[in-house]
């Protein structure tokens, strides 16, 4: 079978080329192409690699689906491992024939007022939203009243916590949004309560995969992305209700978004008052550590739905999660500047409770921007309880230390 990937991930990637009989040839766009580097061993099996202006390059689209559309032996499948690819990816497929994944379903995922539209149309509990045409005052007086104080400003088509703000009145909403970047914003009901995650593996509609998960605090409320930030898997076992509800509440999500086979990514929050509201959906892997967390006990979850959409379901390695919380922290430098010291690595793998350590940021390198999805250092365990969890994220965030200093005119790494 002749696969296309857009945008490439090693561990996707090598998935993919375990398989006998499968040709991967890779697109990437220009920013990719210039500023991340395949394993040479990697590249010399892939099929073919294609660089495109960008994503939403519908000419160079084009022009690429036409040459691959020539050639022996047919694209049976195309796969978009990244948020921005997903759209292209759809023309692709659409472009070559493919069911899936559908140019309508990769709309709704990307453009959140779509995802929100479809999600209430088909009765799924929504945080209520507007899209923010006019970025005044006056103008977001108005929404301020109708959806009530404080608000969530995001990108209408946003991803990783970026450029997204609770604002609590229309001054501090306008100043954001001086900030903001051209593309369209949309605000959102601010919804009181835990987020949760959940990742999945679907083949036609029936969960092959399925975890939730926990953040330890809403995304949106992190300003610190080596505070608090990470997330724990729950074990189905201790945490029945949660599983039975959201298995169905998901289910009905994807209906609601034309998700039929595939991997998503989805996020809920559980209210005050007990009850869930639907927050997004993403077709892709989680970010940070979610999809290697799985390795723990079994396969990737990247690999889990490759091998599992390419027909090799019964090669996934899938073994029972050993604690009832099993998850990752993420430590990571709180300014911008040269790192010019880094955290030890054996100290926090003397740390009792402590699985894994996987290094991020090292001297020398630059950190240009601070987000939530700023990810770094990560470190892996697992614990009895959701309280053991949380305690020890805060005892590992005891023993890391970074030190910046100015990076002056140079890039860095």
């Amino acid at each position: 079978m002749h696969v296309i990937a857009c945008r490439w991930d090693e561990v996707a990637l090598r998935s993919m080329l375990s398989i006998p009989g499968v040709e991967v040839t890779l697109v990437m766009d220009e920013w990719e192409f210039a500023n991340r580097r395949l394993a040479p061993e990697l590249l010399e099996r892939v099929r073919a690699q294609h660089v495109v202006p960008s994503f939403t390059d519908l000419g160079a689209l084009s022009a690429l689906a036409a040459a691959l559309g020539r050639q022996e032996p047919a694209v049976g499948a195309v796969f978009s491992l990244a948020e921005y690819s997903q759209l292209g990816a759809a023309y692709l497929a659409q472009a070559l024939g493919l069911a899936e994944p559908e140019v309508r379903t990769s709309i709704r995922v990307r453009d959140k007022a779509a995802m929100k539209a479809a999600a209430v149309a088909a009765g799924v509990p929504c945080a209520r939203q507007r899209v923010v045409e006019d970025r005044s005052a006056a103008g977001l007086d108005r929404i301020g009243a109708e959806l009530g104080w404080p608000l969530v400003l995001k990108p209408l088509d946003g991803m990783g916590t970026v450029d997204t703000w609770v604002v609590t009145d229309s001054d501090e909403a306008a100043n954001r949004l001086l900030n903001a970047p051209e593309t369209l914003m949309i605000a959102e009901e601010y919804v009181r309560g835990e987020e949760f995650h959940v990742d999945a593996v679907w083949i036609e509609g029936e969960a092959m995969d399925f975890s939730v998960g926990r953040y330890p605090v809403p995304r949106v409320q992190i300003v610190d992305p080596g505070h608090l930030n990470g997330s724990g898997m729950l074990r189905e076992a201790e945490h029945e209700r949660f599983y039975s509800e959201l298995r169905d509440l998901s289910a009905r999500v994807n209906a609601a978004i034309g998700v039929h086979t595939g991997i998503t990514h989805t996020e809920f929050f559980l209210t005050e008052a007990g009850s869930w509201v639907f927050s997004e959906v993403a077709t892709r892997p989680g970010g940070g550590a979610i999809p290697e967390m799985f390795a723990y006990f079994g396969d990737d979850l990247r690999s889990r739905w490759l091998l599992s959409v390419l027909g090799r379901g019964g090669d996934v390695r899938r073994d029972e999660q050993g604690s009832p919380v099993f998850g990752w922290g993420n430590y990571a430098p709180s300014a911008v500047g040269r790192v010019s010291r880094e955290p030890d690595e054996a100290a926090l793998r003397s740390l009792p409770f402590v699985v894994d350590v996987k290094p991020g940021h090292r001297v020398g390198d630059t950190v240009h921007a601070v987000f939530p999805s700023l990810w770094s250092w990560q470190v892996v365990f697992g614990a009895d309880t959701w309280e053991e969890f949380l305690e020890r994220m805060v005892e590992v965030e005891r023993h890391v230390s970074f030190e910046l200093e100015p990076a002056g005119g140079d890039a860095g790494a």
